[in-house]
């Protein structure tokens, strides 16, 4: 079975004692290794096998109480046997022969040998299926499983566990290494993929996310044929993330970035209640195992369901029905059927193995069931979904997977201000919108709870800068991102929920106030905060600096001095600050001159009153001169008097307007 094998046998001492007790003797003539020895060199030759040596490892590391037996190595030197490489029962003869320090492991048949590249290196399904696998590792030999090309015959003796995964490797072939088949179908595989969503994605600028890009193989392809598009790469693993990110370097491409994040159904829910929305998405079909294998049956058809609310297109690499049905098969004889069927030792070989055969029944529209029956999610959602095949010249192995795209048509769900706003504690809610007639032609809007405001996305090919700081970005792409950030144009909010990243690019976005900047003006930001303050000073000393007023951000020195009665709410940034008069205003200064203005305007009105009283006589005219400009007067408790005015009617008297004329007269 092996070139070399470690044998545990009894000790020396115990074998001598054994030999004495069997044959009633006190004495013998060999030692205790030399009669092992001896029976392993009689096994070996019966089998018409050479031993190259037989070593009895030292022991002096094990404690001296430990006395149960020996460990051998036994090395062979060479060795012909016969074995069966197919499930058609074909037989060959397995030879090992060695020369020196090499050896070589050769199949003879048809009068001609040939190198066994997987000697040594792997080991084949079927005997691991005999030997018997724990549940946990019969998962992730089912996993790997479902990543391997399909041949014409699937017989379990072809596929071989190499490398920490499964691999097709017929015993008699003319491939020259084990490890270039491993290579060779990952990036095969990659590129069938990478074509496949070529062709399917439409060229304009569009955003692009990957869950778990792993190598990053198909990104970087996309990237790097659609320069102007936005694309997003998710990584479990730090080391593959950093790898993928010097790649890009190298091949100078500025349109990606990269983070280290688990796409979990946290990850998701979030993604899916935020008003981040990508065109496209990519799942691949190990990706997708690893969920169902590790997720709960609620949480994955969850997790799948906020998937597809996320973007306009998803793309889900699923296992096809074929691969499907012969995995079952191998792993589980009589799944694909529903019945059950005997051991894998027992079933007809011959037929069952042959990829021709497959799908059985129960797996025919497997890709399309698998997600049709599995996505849940609170929206209101309507989908329309296809499979991509991957092209396939005539006669040559199969991908075991195919592409599921699935396109929203009408989406409605309600979304928050940003993506994990519970960190930031904002309440603003909006309805997401997304119209899709047909793959071309979309149209995603938000619409704000507060007021009902249309904000329309436009191109969907953007994903926000909170977002990707709170995905895991990479230190590396963060430290750019901040010397991009420090050469943005000065906007009113420039909070991180209202710049993106577009093709490579930080921009500015929010609807309300991007078309105004504050280049000119914010070098005097100190300046104008000096004079708010100054000017509050002499307010203050004029006796006219009541108690402050309030504004959305408290900011100091903006509505100063003018408390009153009316408290807003002031949700315009231009006009902040509540005013007394029941307006409001820039900052406290206008606010004191309207208040000013506006006492100006009362006394006007109220001496306007006066007079026009006078005018109808509701007033007393009072036309004699006052005592002291005559220059002679007298005065008492009650102030100047005239000592040559009568004493009979007092100056102040009032009288009727009627009884003027009659006094004059």
């Amino acid at each position: 079975m092996a070139q070399t094998s470690y044998v545990e046998v009894p000790s020396p001492k115990q074998l001598i004692l054994a030999e004495q007790i069997v044959r009633n003797k006190t004495e013998t003539d060999k030692s205790g290794e030399a009669v092992f020895k001896g029976m392993v060199y009689e096994a070996l030759r019966l089998l018409g096998t050479d031993a190259e040596d037989i070593v009895v490892l030292d022991d002096t590391d094990i404690p001296s109480v430990i006395e149960i037996g020996k460990l051998v190595k036994v090395t062979l030197k060479k060795m012909v046997r016969q074995v069966i490489v197919d499930c058609q029962q074909i037989k060959v003869l397995l030879g090992l022969a060695t020369e020196g320090s090499t050896s070589e492991v050769l199949l003879h048949a048809a009068h001609e040998s040939v190198p066994l590249p997987r000697a040594k290196k792997g080991v084949g399904l079927e005997f691991i299926l005999h030997v018997g696998l724990e549940a946990p590792e019969k998962r992730q030999l089912f996993k790997h499983y479902l990543n391997l090309p399909v041949y014409p015959d699937m017989c379990p003796t072809h596929i071989v566990w190499f490398n920490k995964t499964l691999i097709y490797s017929r015993a008699v072939s003319k491939m020259v290494t084990i490890q270039s088949r491993v290579e060779t179908d990952r990036q095969h595989g990659n590129k069938a993929v990478a074509q496949l969503l070529m062709d399917a994605v439409d060229p304009r600028p569009f955003s692009f996310m990957e869950y778990n890009s792993r190598q990053g193989d198909v990104i970087l392809s996309l990237a790097l044929k659609y320069p102007n598009s936005t694309f997003v790469s998710l990584h479990r693993r730090e080391e593959e993330a950093k790898h993928l990110y010097k790649t890009l370097k190298k091949y100078q491409v500025n349109n990606t970035v990269v983070n280290v994040l688990t796409p979990d159904q946290t990850f998701t829910s979030k993604l899916m209640q935020s008003p981040e929305f990508l065109h496209y998405q990519y799942i691949d079909g190990l990706e997708l195992v690893e969920m169902i294998q590790t997720m709960k049956r609620a949480d994955f058809n969850l997790m799948i369901g906020q998937i597809l609310a996320s973007g306009i297109t998803t793309f889900i690499q699923v296992p096809s029905g074929q691969i499907l049905s012969l995995a079952f098969t191998t792993f589980f004889p009589g799944a694909e059927t529903g019945e059950p069927l005997p051991p894998l030792r027992q079933l007809d070989t011959k037929v069952h193995f042959q990829s021709r055969r497959h799908p059985f029944p129960v797996f025919q529209n497997a890709e399309t069931k698998l997600i049709g029956e599995s996505a849940r999610a609170d929206v209101n959602i309507s989908v329309s979904a296809r499979l991509l095949t991957p092209y396939t010249d005539p006669g040559a192995v199969v991908e075991p997977w195919k592409l599921l795209r699935v396109d929203v048509t009408n989406l409605t769900v309600s979304v928050n201000h940003h993506f994990d706003y519970q960190l930031d504690g904002h309440q603003r809610k909006y309805a997401l919108h997304c119209i899709s007639p047909s793959p071309a032609q979309y149209e995603v809007y938000l619409i704000r709870e507060i007021d009902g405001f249309k904000i329309p996305y436009g191109s969907v090919e953007a994903i926000s800068l909170i977002a990707l700081l709170r995905m895991g970005l990479l230190s590396e792409i963060k430290g750019t991102f901040y010397e991009k950030f420090l050469k943005l144009p000065y906007y009113e909010d420039m909070a991180p929920w209202n710049i993106v990243f577009r093709h490579g690019q930080l921009e500015y976005i929010d609807y309300d106030t991007k078309d105004y900047t504050f280049n000119k003006m914010v070098p005097a930001a100190y300046q104008v905060m000096a004079m708010l303050m100054n000017y509050e000073r002499t307010v203050h000393d004029f006796g006219h600096c009541n108690e402050h007023a309030s504004n959305e951000y408290n900011f100091p020195y903006i509505s100063h001095c003018v408390a009153s009665n009316y408290d807003g709410p002031c949700k315009d940034s231009r006009y902040p600050v509540p005013c007394g008069d029941h307006t409001c205003k820039s900052t406290y200064i206008e606010c004191l001159q309207a208040l000013s203005e506006l006492e100006n305007n009362k006394t006007q009105v109220r001496k306007q009153a006066i007079a026009d009283m006078k005018r109808l006589g509701f007033v007393q005219r009072v036309t004699d001169k006052a005592p002291y400009e005559s220059g002679v007067w007298s005065f008492d408790v009650n102030g100047p008097d005239d000592p040559n005015k009568p004493k009979d009617i007092p100056k102040t008297t009032k009288l009727p307007f009627w009884m003027y004329r009659y006094r004059e007269k």
